[in-house]
């Protein structure tokens, strides 16, 4: 229920219970800006109010989020990226 990603200098929070199974991608290349349920139905209207996708970088080197949310099952998140000097 309402899960989200933070870090110290941004945040992600759906406003939305994901069934288990389930799971929202959320793209934040600037030509794309996207979360989709299972790939495919936008949910973006569920997006947080204090999202902004396009705050949504990673500083070269480790960083921290957490994850959070309420669960009364297992559920995790992953995490993935890409260099972007394929982009410019």
């Amino acid at each position: 229920v309402n899960p989200g990603i933070e870090t110290d200098d941004w945040s992600v929070r759906l406003n939305l219970t994901i069934a288990a199974g389930q799971y929202v991608e959320v793209g934040t290349r600037p030509w794309k800006m996207t979360a989709l349920l299972n790939g495919s139905a936008s949910v973006a209207g569920a997006l947080g109010r204090r999202t902004r996708m396009q705050k949504i970088v990673f500083q070269p080197g480790r960083f921290e989020a957490r994850y959070t949310g309420f669960s009364s099952t297992l559920s995790n998140c992953e995490i993935r990226w890409a260099n972007t000097w394929n982009s410019l």
